[in-house]
């Protein structure tokens, strides 16, 4: 009897302790859904209190909490799991009054634009979950664009494995929303960037064309930036002509190179100053309008650009004080020796130097002459190919540097050097020979027997400096040599021509 009451007992006990298990097992899991839905109403809650604190940080303090800062300002730095909450700003606005001038901001979350800030928490797997297998969530200051996904929560089905479920959750602010705080639209007036700066007065070739000054205006953050882009002065066609400063020196670029060529710590205004003359080579920057782009960026980033076409003419309208200036010192041959060495083309008026018609040129051997008023040399032959009209002229200068057929002078003397460097003259250049006190020819004749230019003609000869009055520009500067008139004419008539080196 003892023995089958013990084990009748035995098996009723047994019973009972199965039906407690299974009892407790079924409750755990009913009550695993209410464990994750805690976490994740509590994490709810921290982010909507941190975001609420971080609006009102930067409102008053005119711009966002940088990463180190984060900690300090939010209410709740962990989430529902205790897992830290991740920070991630446009880096721009933790600088005072960035906000109001900021017209855009870095961050996206999914296809929404302009956030300024994104605060998340990584769930209760503690990991970034993207509904991807490349996490892209990153914390701290965004400099570029940066997009955040915000994936809807799902579960694979198994609650106690949580390495793939997806679970982050988001908060964010856009930068329309901190404008709104942050009454940005009466603070626009005056943190708007401008560029004030008038239209570029026309420039012309052997005139003096001063300064010029561009002004910053408006803007936020601290100083300024400046940039300059244009093909012809960094190609080296305005080369020597143009500079600017701000006051440091702002090199010039070519067109889509100012992005990383800007430069820091400038001034509120950027100066253009030009050589004392336009000295513009063979002429070929005359007549057209070149582009020059002034970049301006302010103190955090926003930047403003205005185009500035510069025209550059011949400089016929005041080739009075040309003469005056530069070339009436021809009409003086009072001195001899070597006074006349001391004037070299430096671009500055030579009034009263004096030069002997003895002296002025010197023979280099090859077939060419040098002016020792100017240094510029000259083919000692001043009548190589007959007449040519402008293009033609163009074309044999080219050949007699390449060495082509056809290249050398058809009468005596020839040419016998190596340079590889003769132009046709600009109009200043080839004016430069004019003895205003002499005509048939208006030039200087030395003594017979001394090194001196053969085969000057008494007629018109070509200039490199194209009329830019005339649209298109058909016609060129021509000097007579019979008259030392200069006048322009269509480039299809057929005069001489002078190659020249060097000077420049």
């Amino acid at each position: 009897m003892n023995t089958e009451k013990s084990a009748g007992f035995s098996l009723v006990g047994m019973a009972l302790f199965m039906m407690v298990v299974a009892i407790g097992v079924s409750t755990l899991s009913l009550m695993a859904p209410n464990i994750e839905t805690i976490g994740r109403e509590k994490t709810v809650a921290a982010l909507r209190a941190n975001k609420s604190a971080l609006i009102g940080y930067a409102t008053a303090n005119g711009r966002l909490p940088n990463a180190t800062e984060f900690g300090s300002v939010v209410p709740n730095p962990l989430d529902g799991y205790q897992n830290t909450i991740q920070y991630a700003f446009d880096s721009r606005l933790v600088t005072t009054g960035a906000v109001c001038a900021t017209p855009s901001a870095y961050l996206s979350v999914d296809s929404l634009s302009s956030v300024a800030l994104v605060i998340w928490s990584q769930g209760r797997n503690g990991q970034v979950n993207n509904a991807t297998t490349t996490p892209d969530k990153s914390a701290g200051a965004m400099a570029a664009s940066t997009t955040f996904p915000n994936s809807v929560y799902s579960n694979n089905g198994t609650p106690n494995d949580i390495t793939d479920d997806t679970d982050d959750l988001l908060e964010w602010v856009t930068l329309d929303e901190l404008k709104k705080y942050f009454g940005c639209q009466d603070l626009e007036a005056s943190t708007t960037l401008f560029m004030v700066a008038n239209a570029l007065p026309v420039g012309f070739e052997l005139e003096t064309y001063g300064t010029f000054t561009f002004t910053a205006q408006g803007g936020s953050g601290s100083g300024y930036q400046w940039c300059v882009e244009s093909s012809a002065i960094a190609s080296g066609l305005l080369n020597g002509d143009l500079s600017f400063a701000s006051p440091a020196s702002v090199a010039v670029v070519g067109s889509g190179a100012c992005g990383s060529a800007f430069v820091s710590d400038s001034s509120t205004t950027l100066t253009m100053t030009a050589a004392s003359e336009f000295d513009l080579g063979d002429g070929s920057a005359t007549g057209t309008s070149h582009e020059i782009r002034i970049y301006l960026k302010d103190g955090v980033g926003n930047s403003v650009n205005r185009l500035f076409p510069l025209t550059v003419r011949s400089g016929m309208v005041s080739m009075g004080k040309s003469y005056a200036s530069e070339y009436l010192s021809t009409a003086t041959s009072t001195a001899t020796g070597d006074d006349i060495y001391t004037a070299q083309l430096t671009g500055t008026a030579n009034i009263g130097v004096s030069w002997s018609q003895d002296s002025r040129f010197s023979d280099n051997g090859d077939g060419s002459i040098t002016d020792n008023l100017t240094g510029l040399s000259w083919l000692q032959n001043a009548n190589c190919w007959g007449n040519l009209n402008w293009i033609e002229a163009l074309d044999q200068v080219t050949a007699l540097n390449s060495r082509t057929a056809g290249y050398n002078c058809t009468t005596s003397p020839t040419y016998t050097g190596t340079a590889t460097d003769w132009r046709l003259p600009n109009r200043r250049e080839l004016s430069s020979l004019l003895h205003m006190g002499r005509y048939s020819p208006a030039i200087p004749v030395p003594t017979s027997g001394l090194p001196a230019p053969e085969n000057v003609q008494n007629d018109w000869y070509w200039t490199s400096t194209s009329y830019a009055i005339s649209q298109p520009v058909n016609n060129a500067w021509a000097v007579n040599l019979d008259s030392a008139a200069i006048a322009s004419a269509s480039k299809s008539q057929s005069y001489d021509v002078w190659p020249v080196r060097g000077g420049q």
